[in-house]
């Protein structure tokens, strides 16, 4: 069976080496943040830099300027929050011909993202289709 496969110390070796490439969505739900790795608009203060022509005025530190009598850029790290989720097709059609496990490949493929998702401490649900056409959460992992 292949999903047995995806907890192998080699296959997770592997999967260490991946990241997700995920384009952030433009909104944010209320309450659903999480630190970022990159600048951006955020409430937390990362860094500053020296002012250049076409910066925003709004992140200028006037504190700083008062100090220095130099214009300083604040910057920011940026909010973010992925939630991954995975859904299986596990009808009775990925069963069928026995040989090419297709369902136990789905799996895997799932579980791999999940192990990915969670290096990064995103938030991971995992689903199963069933026979009426509807998906059951199997399982849920937060990063909080």
């Amino acid at each position: 069976m292949l999903e047995t496969r995806a907890f192998e110390p080699e296959f997770l070796r592997k999967l260490d080496l991946l990241v997700l490439g995920i384009q952030r969505a433009r909104t944010v739900r209320a309450g659903q943040r999480a630190l970022g790795r990159i600048q951006g608009l955020g409430i937390e203060p990362e860094n500053f830099k020296d002012y250049a022509p076409g910066d925003d005025l709004r992140f200028l530190d006037w504190n700083a300027f008062a100090r220095l009598d130099d214009l300083m850029i604040r910057t920011y790290r940026a909010d973010r929050q992925v939630e991954i989720t995975s859904l299986v097709d596990a009808s009775a059609s990925m069963g069928l011909p026995e040989r090419d496990d297709k369902l136990g490949l789905a799996l895997a493929i799932g579980a791999a993202f999940a192990y990915i998702g969670m290096a990064d401490n995103d938030a991971v649900r995992m689903g199963e289709g069933i026979d009426d056409g509807g998906f059951a959460d199997v399982w849920a992992a937060d990063d909080g």
